[in-house]
């Protein structure tokens, strides 16, 4: 005789592992994704800018800073990627990126301490020596090449992912 077999009701929506570029919870609720021309080879996770309408690592150049417009996303079956399974390398110079606005993202992280629900700085180096679009908690800074600024509002650090590399981050920010 044949037993009862019961579906499975609960499971987890969150994943145990992350990397950064991966959303926090399947995208759907209530996220907010655009598509940009990379203008540069763009890592997944990594705070982006548009410039000339092409987006690239946060950066600053001669002490301008341009509009940022959200986290690279991991897209693990899009069809230019030069990997369908993890780890996902990049996206090249050309390609249409996935870009988070609003919703919660692993992000890149350089530091020492994740603030649970608060404010992160961002690594911008002008000359590509040092980080750029990658969150932090190193304290602001303008040396050339090693810059370093503070998050716009619609930017939250949410919890420590308890990683090196990766944080939590929380974006809500404008429309482009």
């Amino acid at each position: 005789m044949a037993g009862i077999q019961i579906p499975q009701t609960d499971y987890e929506q969150t994943p145990t592992t992350f990397a950064a570029g991966m959303p926090a919870r399947p995208l759907g609720n209530g996220e907010t994704v655009e598509h940009f021309v990379a203008s540069v080879d763009i890592d997944p996770g990594t705070l982006v800018e548009v410039v000339n309408g092409a987006v690239r690592p946060a950066q600053s150049l001669n002490g301008a800073l341009k509009p940022l417009v959200g986290v690279a996303l991991r897209m693990l079956t899009h069809t230019n990627a030069t990997s369908f399974s993890p780890p996902f390398t990049t996206w090249k110079a050309g390609q249409q990126v996935p870009v988070m606005r609003k919703g919660r993202i692993y992000a890149k992280w350089s530091g020492t301490t994740q603030p649970e629900y608060g404010k992160l700085n961002y690594s911008h180096s002008s000359d590509g020596t040092h980080n750029q679009g990658v969150f932090t908690d190193a304290a602001t800074a303008s040396t050339a090449g090693a810059e370093v600024d503070n998050c716009p509002n619609g930017v939250l650090s949410v919890k420590s992912t308890g990683s090196t590399s990766v944080c939590l981050v929380e974006l809500n920010l404008p429309a482009g």
